[in-house]
């Protein structure tokens, strides 16, 4: 959602209280940071769209998230003003928080919420990112002077009247779509807000042979099929080795192309063989040890042969580029080859 409609709800938050509303109030000033807190993952576009895309409503967005936003909030809160209780305000702007993360469930592009259990982003599919009608219906409460915690109420009751009422044009537009789409074998209904027609959803159906993307009226039957795209079978391409043997036999079980910092999967691995590898070569073991856990560690070099199939079709698809390939590769030879298979000189290591 944006920035108004949470502060909004911050502000219906902290009403609960039964607190006048004021400026200076730290129970407000709380939970009002605490419900704009989470999207501070904006930052992350500094490093480019991509990594602004893969952060955004991620760890921010999830309870563990909040605690941490909401605890270095009731530090400074504790800092500037010293006279307030770190424990409540620390409180106030976890529901602050809370709030924050509920609401952008409902919201078109969701929140990791569960994060870290479930990483993947959970949306309810309700709401706008900018909804005027909701911002006008939760401006007009302030309108009238009342006790700040009948305001907190009726902003809730009208929020959640809001979400019922959005909920019950979407079923009534999947009805709709249903009985336009009676002729052809629906596998999966997707029905969301519009980004440009507040009154209206977009839809996308999956049928057997075809998706139809298009546009339904959220209060009247007025439907428009915007694309209709043909779905496309490929046929599978059988895997081929395209490197010599001498170069496939001394390549490490973890392909180069797949070393990036961002693949846990082949970094976690990675560092395991690297760290043994170096307490090995700088042990004090007796040789027939030293050699046996030599020949332990370069066993997977020659598993590498079995696999090597499967490891270079799925490391093509993966590596960011040709040059980062070749540099990877070559540093992971230069490290198996030194550490593994040659032995380092007597009284001295390989660095």
């Amino acid at each position: 959602m944006d920035t108004l409609s949470h502060a909004l709800i911050g502000m219906a938050v902290a009403g609960l209280s039964g607190h006048p509303l004021s400026p200076s109030d730290p129970v407000y000033i709380a939970a009002v940071l605490g419900a704009q807190a989470p999207d501070l993952d904006i930052i992350a576009g500094l490093r480019g769209g991509m990594a602004y895309l893969r952060q955004h409503r991620a760890m921010s967005h999830s309870v563990p998230g909040v605690t941490v936003w909401s605890a270095l909030i009731a530090a400074g809160l504790y800092f500037f003003m010293p006279g307030v209780s770190f424990t409540t305000v620390c409180g106030w702007a976890f529901a602050g928080g809370l709030s924050h993360i509920l609401v952008d469930y409902f919201n078109t592009h969701g929140a990791a919420v569960l994060w870290p259990v479930r990483k993947e982003r959970k949306s309810c599919h309700l709401l706008n990112v900018f909804d005027p009608i909701l911002i006008l219906l939760m401006l007009s409460l302030y309108a009238y002077p009342v006790p700040m915690r009948h305001v907190a109420l009726a902003t809730f009751t009208l929020l959640f009247s809001y979400l019922g009422l959005r909920l019950a044009l979407r079923y009534r537009a999947a009805k709709w779509l249903t009985a336009y789409f009676a002729g052809h074998m629906v596998i999966r209904i997707t029905i969301m807000p519009s980004l440009r027609r507040i009154l209206f959803w977009d839809f996308v159906i999956e049928t057997t042979d075809r998706y139809f993307v298009g546009q339904v009226g959220a209060l009247y039957p007025v439907l428009a099929v915007r694309a209709e795209l043909s779905k496309q079978r490929f046929p599978k391409q059988p895997l081929r080795r395209k490197i010599p043997f001498s170069v496939s036999f001394f390549r490490p079980l973890l392909h180069s192309g797949m070393w990036r910092k961002n693949r846990t999967k082949t970094v976690k691995p990675f560092i395991f063989m690297t760290c043994v590898t170096f307490a090995v070569r700088n042990s004090a073991i007796a040789p027939p040890y030293t050699l046996m856990m030599r020949t332990f560690l370069a066993l997977p070099i020659f598993t590498r042969m079995a696999v090597n199939f499967a490891f270079r079709v799925n490391a093509r698809k993966k590596a960011s580029s040709k040059a980062d390939t070749i540099s990877c590769r070559n540093y992971l030879h230069r490290r198996f080859f030194f550490s593994i298979i040659i032995p380092p000189p007597r009284g001295g290591v390989w660095t």
